[in-house]
């Protein structure tokens, strides 16, 4: 006969406890009967679980296959101002409208101008100034790395031609596009070539005006170019949308801020020719201003660190 070991009682038929391997009585049978000390191995009872009636089924639409297209990737190239095989066409269209819009603004159309020398003069300035600040862009991009050409923009160019019998001029046929490990210093120092060209080459053609005695077809061509790079400088310096203004800001503020002054200092007197004076010290500040503010921007561009943070930009 055997003894159940919670009571002591005998036992006719024993029950073995599955967890602690002793034997009990009916009563004591239970893990929690006789005090199991490895009861914590039982399961504990599952959920009777509601059987539902009225359940949805939910169609899941089956999602059609796109094969994923394959896009070349642009690579940059080790040498400096390289062209490729499309850019040259782009380039000369963008030149072709830049050149159209100045002649639109400073000679009142075509039959505004009846000396040719001074309208090869500014034909070669005018296209000067678009090609040297779209070559800064490149320049500066492919210096540190990246592939960068060209590109029109068709609606850029249709506003552009627009601009042409408006009295707003847009100048912006196209952009120089750069692909690689951008950043925000680099997009800024990439953006700030073009504009920093334009006021340094006004700059250049506005001292020769004051400075040099010369004909007056060559001072007037001069005088316009000027204008042309201030305009052109002021207009990418403007912080908002797409324009070279706001990858500088977001860069450094102290080199948009100066750049931004150079061009508007050296835009309004060319602009308002009644202020310039024929004294020296008038001459002296037409040209000390703009040119500390265009030399601050230059010490920014190559002392100023920005965020190393990768940017996708389009200048």
């Amino acid at each position: 006969m055997v003894k159940c070991e919670k009571c002591g009682e005998d036992a006719p038929l024993p029950f073995k406890c599955q967890y602690c391997g002793a034997q009990f009585c009916a009563i004591h049978r239970l893990p929690e009967a006789h005090d199991c000390p490895d009861k914590w191995r039982a399961t504990p009872p599952a959920p009777a679980r509601e059987e539902k009636t009225d359940v949805k089924v939910r169609t899941v639409p089956r999602i059609q296959y796109v094969p994923i297209q394959r896009v070349p990737i642009a690579r940059p190239k080790r040498s400096v101002l390289y062209f490729g095989p499309e850019e040259p066409l782009h380039f000369l269209v963008g030149m072709m409208l830049v050149v159209a819009v100045g002649m639109s603004i400073f000679t009142s159309g075509w039959g505004g101008l009846s000396d040719p020398l001074t309208t090869v003069g500014l034909l070669i300035v005018f296209a000067l100034a678009f090609a040297l600040h779209e070559l800064a862009h490149k320049f500066v991009a492919q210096l540190h790395g990246l592939w960068a050409e060209f590109r029109t923009n068709l609606s850029f160019v249709l506003i552009t031609l627009l601009s042409l019998f408006l009295p707003l001029k847009i100048i912006a046929p196209g952009a120089v596009m750069i692909s690689g490990p951008v950043t925000i210093e680099i997009g800024g120092k990439t953006a700030l070539a073009g504009p920093l060209t334009s006021i340094v080459m006004g700059l250049i053609l506005y001292a020769l005006v004051l400075v040099l005695p010369m004909p007056g077809w060559l001072a007037l061509v001069f005088l316009l170019g000027a204008e042309i790079n201030a305009f052109l400088a002021f207009f990418n310096l403007l912080p908002f949308f797409v324009f070279d203004g706001q990858k500088i800001l977001a860069w450094d503020k102290l080199a948009w801020g100066s750049s931004f002054l150079a061009s508007l200092f050296l835009m309004t007197p060319i602009m308002l020719p009644g202020v310039i004076d024929s004294s020296l010290i008038a001459v002296g500040v037409l040209l000390l201003l703009p040119s500390l503010c265009a030399v601050l921007a230059v010490y920014r561009a190559f002392t100023a660190r920005g965020p190393r943070r990768p940017e996708f930009a389009i200048f």
